[in-house]
């Protein structure tokens, strides 16, 4: 017997061939399953510094400035 393909889909647990197709009762069939690739999520890194001990260099002065004109 020659061999033939048929995509099927996965229904509440059982394989369910597409309409028309008619498989004999005990039959052996073999199930191959093609995972989807996927890429893993994007991830997007807090910025560091290399060197922790210069942080100082990155400090913010605040300065009030009461009289500034908008």
């Amino acid at each position: 017997m020659a061999d033939k393909i048929y995509e099927c889909t996965i229904a509440n647990g059982q394989v369910v061939p597409p309409a028309g197709i008619h498989l004999p009762e005990n039959c052996r069939v073999w199930l191959t399953v093609h995972e989807e690739a996927t890429r893993p999520p994007a991830r997007i890194h807090s910025p560091r510094l290399v060197h922790p001990e210069h942080a100082q260099h990155f400090e913010m002065e605040v300065e009030d400035v009461s009289d500034a004109q908008i």
